[in-house]
Formats: C-alpha cells, structure tokens, sequence
C-alpha cells in the first residue's frame, strides 16, 4: 500500500523556512602537514554552512557544537551579528588565541581554491577528533537539545581531505577528491576540499521503505527507512493515523508488541523544502493461544574477554511465557527475561552451557546454547577494492582482512559496516554467518554478492595463493569516492570499541587500495602491478594483491609428462627474472639450469625437453 506522495515546495516560507534552508557542507578534521615532500605546520578545523533557501537568515542567536557537547555549553560565539544571504556559504574556521592566524593565513592556505566572495568566520576551541566526530546547529531560543536545525556525522579522517556530501544522494561523509565535484588542492598544502563551493541541494528521497512484518507477541520489532537530500531529511514515525510522540529517527522499534500494536506504520520525510511519505508497513501480531515453540535455533554466544555476551530466546508463545534461565541445572538469581547478559566475560567461563525453562498455561520447552570467550584478536584491513573495473561480469567490491594475532581466530559472528559518519552504526552490521578460522599470519577476502569460485574465477587460480578465505555479503559495497571500514567482535556493544578499522578517499577504476597501518593517519596507496604482491587479474584489468602483502617467492603450480617432455608452469612476477634447474636426484651435487627468462606475466611455462626418467626441478629468482 503507498500513501499519497506531498511535495512541497518552501522557498521563503511556510514550514518553518530556516529550518530547511541551512545545511552543513563541508568539514575539515584533519589537515595536512606536508607539501610535496616538505613537512609544513598543521592548518585549522573548518567547516562550512550553507543556505540553500530563497531569504536571509539573521545567525544571531544560534549555536553549535561537535558530536558529543550538546546544547548545554554549545558555543554562539561565530553567529553574533550574522546574516548568511541566500545562496551563500560561510567557512567557519578554528582559531587559537595563543597562535591566532588571520583571514589572509586562510586565503593563502587555499589559493584559488577558495573563492573570494566566499566569508570566513573565527571561533575558539572545539576542535574535531581525528577519529571521527560530528557538528550540530540549534535555532536561536532552542531549548530542546533534539531539535537541531542540522547535524552531520563524519568518520575517521584522512588526512588531507575534508569531508563533503554525495551530489547524487545528499548524504554527508564522503572525502573530497582533486577534480570531482569542484575539489581542489591548496597552494600552500597538500589538503584538497571545495571550501566555499558546492553542487547544489539535492532532491528529497526514500531509498528503502519500511517492510511488513509479520511476528509473534512479545517480539520486537523494528521498522527502518533510508532516506536522503539536501537539506537533509527528518522523520515523523504514524501508528494508522496517530503520530508517534517523539520518534524522529529513521528507526522505529514496537517493543513487547502485542494485539494492539497490529496495524499500519509509515513515516513522513521531510527536509523544509519537501515533505514525502512512506509506503505503509503492516504489523501483523500473532496472538492465537498457543504453547512456546522456538520459530529458530538458538545461536551460541560469542564475546571477547571483558565483553558483555548475550543469550536471546527466539520463542513465540500465547500468553506471553516466563523465562528462568540455568546454567549447570541451577537457575541463576533474577535472570528471568527473553534475553540474558553476561557482563565481563572471562576466558575461564569459555564452554559454559547456558539453559531457558519457557513455559505459559498451554505447554513448556527448554533450549541451550554455549558461551565461547577468546581473547582480543589483532585484526586488521590492509586493502580494499572499492571501484572494480568494469569489463568483466563478475566484478565486485572486495576488502582484505589480515590476522596479526599469535592464535587463530573464528570469524564467526562477526561485525562489519561501512560508512563515513561518527560513531559508526552498529545498527545494521554485516555479520558473518560462517565459520571462518583464520590462522595466524594468514588473510580472508570479503566480496560483494559473488561466491568463492566467481573470486577465483575473477583474479585466477593460479595467480591466487592456494587455500585463499572468500566470505561473501550480500549488502551494498564500498564508496569508491571514499569510506570507512568498521570491523567488531560478536559481543561489542559500543560502535566505538571496534576491533579494526580504515578510511581511505577516492579510488581510481580498477585500482585497489593497500594501507602501511589500520590508523586514521595511514595513507591509502595505489596498488602497483609488481609491488607489495599486486598482479593483474586474470579475467580482468583489475590491478590488486588479494591475499599477499608482498611479492610471493617462485611457485609451482602444475607440473606434467608427456612422453619425454615435461611442462611446467610457475607462479610468477612480472619483469622478475626466473632460473628453472633440474636434476636427476636430489643427492646430486649440482642443479642443472634448464632456461633463465624475465616474466611477462603473472604465470610463466615452460616444456623441459631434454631427456626422459626421473628429474627434480627447483626454481630460482634472480634479485
């Protein structure tokens, strides 16, 4: 069922005009410190606003703050007496009343990048965290700390590069890239940004709509909708025709539903300018009597030493059932809920069985699970593949994830996302659903929508390291403009407490990236045909290492006879040089060179036709 679509249109009134008009554009959080190969001093945070309405807006009284101030102490300072025309961006940078710089440090920072007409405005102090942070704008006279005119989230920086919105969706958080979008570089630094330039509002939209759900009483239930624009988008949930106080997210949980949450729910989006609803999502609540039956199996729990593990119980069950959860046949004290949760978690505890008697007036069942505890493992992503080329079928989206850690670690259970915004969402991971045991030392690939053997297919068997982990996801991929990787343990319960993670700005089509370092500061580099074990892809031109980190040593990957010829072929790097030597016995003093030949692909062959009987053959690379 859809609602009726409402589009309207507010330029210089109605619906509280300000309120759609203003919009951040633009963030610095992370400046550059070199130029070239020169190391140069830090320049400042900024960041923009924009008015894309038809009027002036008089900024005397507003306030603003970072992600995590909130209005109590949120500084209005850089708005006393000032207008923002229509039309107009305004650069807000930090300054330091210590080591003050000027208007002209600013204009010269950026050079023609930043244009002449374009205001620079001061303020003092609330500088953004390099890992990740936020701004928020409130009304003059607001009181209501949820009632912002904007707010925008941005994730880990890269240094160098501001953070902007997608022309095409509105939404904020990409990195600014040279060339796209009215990117630039500064003349006196290595940042590139747009500060002063943007490309223009964006049309409101749904992209996802909220989905009918059909349940069992008592189970939660959460409808979503994705939504974007500039100005960004707002949200008011319905419940049938009644508006839901308060529920202005983009997510909305009936908890403990019952027969009288049944109905229709549907948001209204809207951004000042627009205003367009949802289609409907029914809830259907199952509430015929009936015994408690587990409509899934109950998965074991997984957590990290010190982390809270959790037990939940799928059951439907009418009326609603008791719960008394055991472990060892003894109930523990209190736990009584459809969910259980172990604070701190220990190694020791790891194996402990965890038990849930459920019964109502019509029947009973029981269900257990295991808790597993391991200690934090060392993850890291080293490379991620966001822009394949496109001239083959079977690309995708891929990212690399190493093992650092002196045990091997299951990656069962779990969590990833990506997503330029701060704290990362914890909200719609991807989860692995597999068992994966990665060894020490050793690396799974993560690929968009294809299986293992469209991967291998891909890159090619042989060009690939032997027994390489291909775990597949079904959700959207990687920012080629540029993105965050967010990887969390099975139990994490704070997006912060992540267990790795990685940004890296604009990838070139066909190019993956590699990083030295899972920091905020590491730089992303080009993968290079023939450095740090990148190849060409067999049915591709895709330039990437997928499961390398350096060049490999000489391989061999098939070896025939036929009759008294015998083929060989080998794993090679291109413009590297190969000696193939052979010998009748391996107690034999000396290897007998066959052939030297400089590689012109990434697998070389060769037929040995020298003679019959039994040879042993040994490759050498020459340095």
């Amino acid at each position: 069922m859809k609602r009726t679509l409402i589009t309207a249109l507010c330029f210089g009134g109605g619906l509280a005009p300000a309120l759609g008009q203003l919009a951040f554009t633009e963030a610095m959080s992370a400046a550059s410190t070199s130029l070239g190969a020169a190391v140069v001093p830090q320049m400042a945070d900024f960041w923009e606003l924009t008015n894309f309405g038809t009027n002036d807006i008089d900024l005397t009284g507003y306030k603003w703050n970072d992600n995590s101030g909130g209005l109590v102490g949120a500084d209005d300072f850089p708005f006393r007496g000032l207008t923002i025309a229509t039309g107009e961006s305004i650069l807000f940078v930090q300054n330091d009343p210590l080591l003050p710089i000027t208007e002209q440090d600013v204009r010269d920072w950026w050079g023609p990048c930043l244009p002449s007409s374009t205001r620079v405005v001061f303020y003092y102090g609330n500088g953004f965290g390099q890992g990740g942070d936020g701004i928020r704008l409130w009304a003059a006279g607001e009181t209501d700390p949820a009632n912002v005119v904007d707010r925008v989230d941005f994730g880990q920086a890269r240094r160098g590069r501001t953070f902007t919105y997608n022309p095409q969706t509105g939404i904020f958080g990409r990195f600014s890239v040279e060339g796209v979008d009215g990117a630039c570089k500064a003349a006196t630094r290595d940042d590139v940004g747009s500060p002063g330039t943007t490309t223009g509002w964006v049309a409101l939209d749904i992209f996802t709509q909220p989905a009918s759900v059909t349940t069992c009483a008592g189970v939660d239930v959460t409808f979503s909708v994705k939504a974007g624009g500039l100005p960004p988008p707002k949200f008011r949930w319905f419940f049938n025709t009644n508006e839901i106080p308060g529920e202005t997210d983009s997510r909305y949980t009936v908890v403990n539903p019952q027969a009288t949450n049944a109905g229709e729910y549907w948001v209204e989006v809207s951004n000042g300018f627009e205003t367009r609803l949802s289609e409907v999502a029914t809830l259907t609540v199952s509430s015929d009597p009936t015994p408690p039956s587990l409509y899934e199996s109950m998965g074991d729990a997984l957590a990290l030493t010190n982390e809270t593990a959790r037990f939940s119980v799928p059951v439907c069950a009418f009326p609603p059932p008791t719960f008394q959860w055991q472990t060892n046949g003894v109930d523990l004290p209190g736990a009584t809920n459809r969910t259980l949760a172990l604070p701190n978690v220990q190694l020791s505890m790891s194996g402990t069985v965890y038990c849930v008697q459920i019964q109502n007036p019509l029947g009973s069942t029981s269900v257990c699970a295991r808790l597993t505890v391991t200690p934090k493992p060392d993850l890291a992503i080293m490379e991620v593949h966001p822009a394949p080329s496109t001239n083959f079928a079977f690309n995708a989206d891929w990212f690399e994830l190493w093992n650092y850690s002196t045990f091997s670690v299951n990656l069962l259970g779990y969590r990833w996302a990506s997503g330029n915004n701060m704290p990362p969402s914890l909200e719609e991971p991807r989860v692995v659903t597999e068992s994966a045991i990665l060894q020490p030392g050793q690396c799974a690939i993560f690929v968009e929508r294809l299986t293992r053997e469209q991967f291998v297919q891909w890159w090619g068997a042989e060009r690939l390291p032997p027994g390489l982990i291909v775990l597949t996801y079904l959700s959207e991929g990687l920012d080629g403009d540029g993105d965050d990787l967010y990887f969390w343990s099975p139990g994490a319960t704070n997006p912060l407490d992540y267990i790795t993670s990685i940004a890296w700005a604009g990838a070139a089509n066909g190019v993956s990236k590699f990083f030295l370092t899972n920091f905020f500061d590491a730089v992303d580099y080009d993968s290079v045909l023939g450095e740090r074990g990148a190849f060409q892809a067999e049915q591709s031109d895709d330039i990437g290492s997928p499961g390398y980190l350096k060049n490999p040593p000489p391989r061999f990957v098939r070896v025939s006879r036929d009759g008294t010829n015998t083929s060989l072929r080998w794993r090679a790097v291109v413009g590297h040089t190969y000696v193939l030597k052979w010998k009748h016995r391996l107690t034999d003093p000396v290897w007998t060179t066959l052939l030297a030949r400089t590689a012109t692909d990434w697998v070389e062959e060769a037929t040995d036709s020298t003679g019959a009987g039994q040879r042993f053959y040994r490759l050498e690379v020459l340095p």
